[in-house]
């Protein structure tokens, strides 16, 4: 079983950015071939980390839901941590809200990003080599165009999904990701898109993570190691394997049992006595 790091804050942290979502326009007539999202310079969570999250600011509990482990964060954690899936991204890093303080904020504002009033949400990054703390604020006065605002809080199914998806995006820079040129999306390809319109209507964005994603986090080299590529290491060193070969750990690393009657009675699995 891989051991998994807590991260603690540092008190002098490098590499501040700022990530925003953008609210898209549309292009009329515009076709081009679609792409996954490239990996960025920040590395992403170290890996096997335990990355502790709270969220503050919020007006009620279904917004807050739409963020944690029901909702994106929790989505995030099926490719990081799921081996057995085709969509394990090799990075075990795993969010937990159970700390009360933590190295990811999630936080609002009333008003708009200064630099961007398209953005509905920015996450400030702080890095050392890989990311040491994450601060995500949406903005909910986002300008979409003009007067037209970026989120229309009206409590609506398209309005909550809009805080997941949202926040799916800005997971992703966190794990590493840059935005995707926007004339080079499909809708729903990856986290990454950028929305559609006020509440992503129409919908461009995918409400978990995509394929197009798990193979752009997985390319990052700090977490190759865990899917023993890139002489990065083998995963399952060190992992003990039970009796007959059962995977005690959870993984793919012990090979299943091969069993052969060399008596040719069916291994006598008539009684207790038989097996």
């Amino acid at each position: 079983m891989y051991k998994q790091r807590i991260l603690k804050a540092a008190a002098f942290l490098l590499g501040f950015s700022s990530s925003p979502l953008l609210l898209m326009g549309t292009y009329p007539g515009s076709l081009s071939e679609a792409a996954c999202p490239q990996p960025g310079q920040n590395n992403g969570w170290y890996a096997n980390s335990i990355v502790y999250y709270q969220a503050t600011g919020f007006s009620n509990q279904q917004e807050v839901d739409q963020l944690g482990g029901g909702g994106a964060l929790g989505s995030w954690n099926y490719p990081n941590t799921t081996e057995i899936s085709p969509l394990y991204n090799c990075s075990r890093v795993y969010f937990s809200n159970q700390s009360q303080t933590g190295l990811f904020t999630i936080t609002t504002n009333p008003g708009y990003l200064g630099s961007d009033p398209r953005a509905a949400a920015a996450t400030a990054l702080a890095s050392s080599g890989y990311i040491t703390h994450a601060t995500t604020t949406f903005y909910w006065d986002a300008r979409y165009s003009g007067s037209i605002l970026g989120w229309n809080r009206d409590n609506s199914p398209a309005y909550y999904d809009f805080i997941r998806k949202v926040m799916l995006h800005e997971i992703g820079h966190t794990m590493g990701l840059y935005h995707l040129n926007q004339v080079n999306q499909s809708p729903f390809q990856s986290v990454m898109n950028s929305g559609g319109g006020p509440n992503d209507v129409p919908a461009n964005m995918p409400m978990d993570p995509q394929v197009c994603d798990s193979n752009s986090v997985r390319s990052i080299p700090q977490y190759q190691s865990n899917c023993g590529i890139a002489g990065g290491g083998d995963p399952c060193e060190g992992v003990i394997c039970g009796e007959f070969q059962i995977d005690q750990t959870g993984t793919y690393c012990c090979p299943s049992p091969i069993l052969i009657d060399i008596a040719g009675d069916g291994f006598s699995l008539t009684d207790a006595a038989g097996g």
